[in-house]
């Protein structure tokens, strides 16, 4: 209005509209700072998200009209609160002859209350985004089953849906491009990669449910690639702002996929638990010894059979050969688990039929094995894993042979073979001792003997560099297991026996 009927009807020398400008940016920021609690901003917290987003837009539009002193080509600073017109300055005209620098000093202000209101907005969106992702990761998210078989849930399109809302609601409320747009939008990424970092592996608790969460944790980065598209083809940013979005998303959709590996990679933890029950106290025991045929590592691989044969449905195919590589090294780590655990045992920790013991164990890995290499033509990356994963428990195997037949082959080869897979030096040497004291306690001495005089040529290295195979984290985890429970025993058998001694001496007094 002022622009189109009142400038035209008065000289240009007279600059009607900067000091339009002057008069209605003074009224405007001199009752913004009395709403936001003076220059210091002290009531901001006062404000909702929506008012200071409000307010925002209504500086950053202001700023625009009057095309003086743009964010970020500021080059001083103004201290203090600024004079602005007066009522009085209003009726004489003092001041008005120069409108320009009331004009200058009003931007200055307000370009520190936008500081202000920003950095609050940002906090108060920060805060907001947490406490709805906190709601949205508590509601049960009950599964469902896609037309080709997969399970899902709802949380990936309840996550999008409500990042879209906040960023729609932001976009809308400006008339140009806005710097708030693009940090509020990375602010909402952020949350989301932090949230779903910290509470993602609470949702574990059954098979179905791993198969879900990798599932949705697919889904979830081609919904964040789409909202990212929205943003570049729908809110006008920048391509420099717009790069970084891209690296924002690219390391959430990297912590995701992170996150679908690990799921995955847990279901041979809930499908071993049936197992453990089953064979908990049969699997080398005299029984296991004495079958004909390798009945027990049949039940076994059954059971991950029947298990695979759902999840071939349930998983996307990228997830069922992480799912695979898992079980892979799951069955390794069963094996190794209750071989150890039946050297540790106080009684029958050794063999009662050695050779036929051996012959069990022969044929428990061929069972094991021939059963994941079915999977080798649909996963061709599955066979290095086999062979990785698999060599110590051959390499286990031989030790046994040689330790049983007293042949003349040198085991400290073995020694190497293991602690390549173990990384370990300490483990190592327990979980070899432990394999000879399963045929007897003699020989698990002298192979403590015989690894502690390869030490001076063999050179251990228990840090690989890092372009090596990594160790397997799990078989670390198992035979320290292993290791720890032998050594509690003997400090409560030693407690015990102390105990003993002590009544027995208070006895011989009285």
């Amino acid at each position: 209005v002022v622009q189109k009927r009142v400038i035209p009807i008065f000289p240009n020398s007279w600059k009607i509209f900067p000091i339009w400008l002057a008069c209605l940016g003074s009224v405007c920021t001199q009752y913004i700072l009395q709403q936001i609690g003076g220059p210091e901003g002290n009531n901001l917290d006062l404000l909702l998200p929506k008012q200071l987003l409000k307010l925002l837009a209504w500086i950053e539009d202001f700023q625009r009209a009057c095309d003086i002193g743009q964010k970020g080509g500021r080059t001083e600073t103004f201290k203090g609160k600024p004079v602005f017109v007066s009522t009085h300055e209003l009726k004489t005209g003092s001041r008005i002859a120069l409108p320009e620098e009331s004009l200058r000093m009003v931007l200055v202000m307000l370009l520190d209350v936008h500081r202000l209101v920003e950095d609050q907005f940002l906090l108060a969106t920060q805060q907001q985004t947490n406490h709805w992702l906190d709601s949205i990761y508590n509601v049960d998210h009950s599964k469902n089953q896609t037309n080709e078989g997969r399970l899902i849930t709802s949380l990936p399109e309840d996550l999008w849906i409500l990042a879209r809302v906040q960023l729609t609601a932001i976009r809308d409320i400006f008339s140009f491009e806005s710097d708030v747009f693009f940090h509020a939008a990375a602010i909402i990424f952020r949350c989301i990669q932090n949230k779903n970092r910290s509470l993602w592996t609470y949702q574990y608790m059954d098979v179905e449910t791993c198969c879900a969460a990798a599932n949705d944790a697919l889904r979830m980065i081609h919904l964040a690639e789409i909202e990212l598209e929205d943003i570049k083809f729908h809110s006008g940013i920048s391509e420099e702002h717009f790069g970084k979005l891209e690296l924002v998303i690219d390391q959430l959709s990297t912590q995701i996929l992170q996150d679908a590996v690990l799921s995955a990679s847990t279901v041979h933890i809930y499908i071993f638990d049936p197992i453990e029950k089953a064979l908990k106290h049969r699997l080398f025991e005299l029984e296991w010894e004495d079958l004909t045929y390798n009945d027990m590592a049949v039940t076994v691989v059954r059971t991950i059979e029947d298990y695979l044969d759902d999840m071939e449905n349930w998983f996307e195919e990228s997830m069922l050969r992480k799912a695979l590589d898992a079980l892979v090294k799951g069955t390794v780590n069963f094996y190794i688990k209750h071989l150890l655990e039946k050297s540790i045992r106080r009684r029958k920790h050794t063999f009662d039929k050695p050779d036929r013991a051996l012959q069990r164990i022969s044929g428990d890995i061929c069972v094991f094995q021939e059963f994941f290499e079915t999977w080798i033509d649909r996963f061709k990356p599955l066979e290095r894993v086999l062979r990785l994963e698999f060599e110590p428990l051959h390499a286990i195997l031989k030790l046994l042979k040689i330790g049983y037949y007293r042949t003349q082959d040198n085991p400290t080869k073995l020694f190497l073979a293991l602690h390549r897979h173990i990384q370990h030096a300490e483990l190592t040497k327990f979980l070899c001792c432990q394999l000879w004291h399963l045929l007897s306690a003699d020989a698990g001495k002298y192979m403590q003997e015989l690894f502690d005089a390869s030490r001076n040529h063999l050179h251990f290295d228990d840090q690989p560099p890092l372009t090596t195979l990594l160790p397997s984290l799990e078989t670390k985890k198992v035979i320290q297991g292993c290791k720890d429970k032998l050594k509690n025993r003997k400090v409560l058998t030693a407690a015990k026996k102390v105990i003993t001694k002590k009544a027995r001496s208070l006895e011989s007094r009285k």
